[in-house]
């Protein structure tokens, strides 16, 4: 499968999210940008962090990267975030993987404490 016919079909599936949304770029669909809610009952409440994932031509083969472009106090933004999820960290992923919908990584990307 194609990383564009995969992330097709990982779109559709983050579309029930309600804690972010995210859309790919219309030129270049390898390329998302995400809006995440602060998650309540925390510092980030009510806020709203934008974002952007830069995903491989060969996904799922390789991880995406992740960068923050809001400032958050947490996260350095325009950085590539160090998640084991990401590119980053491109040595601890070793499989296929579904990037959206995750309830781990929403839980690390919405500030949940």
């Amino acid at each position: 499968m194609s990383a564009a016919k995969r992330l097709q079909r990982e779109l559709s599936a983050a579309a029930k999210e309600t804690l972010f949304r995210v859309a790919p770029l219309e030129a270049d669909i390898c390329i998302f940008h995400y809006v995440l809610m602060g998650a309540p009952e925390t510092p980030y409440e009510g806020g709203f962090y934008h974002g952007e994932i830069r995903f491989p031509r060969d996904y799922p083969l390789k991880p995406p990267g992740i960068l923050m472009h809001t400032p958050s106090g947490r996260f350095e933004i325009n950085t590539r975030l160090c998640f084991s999820m990401s590119d980053f960290h491109r040595e601890l992923v070793h499989f296929f993987f579904l990037f959206f919908p995750s309830p781990e990584s929403i839980r690390v990307l919405t500030f949940f404490p």
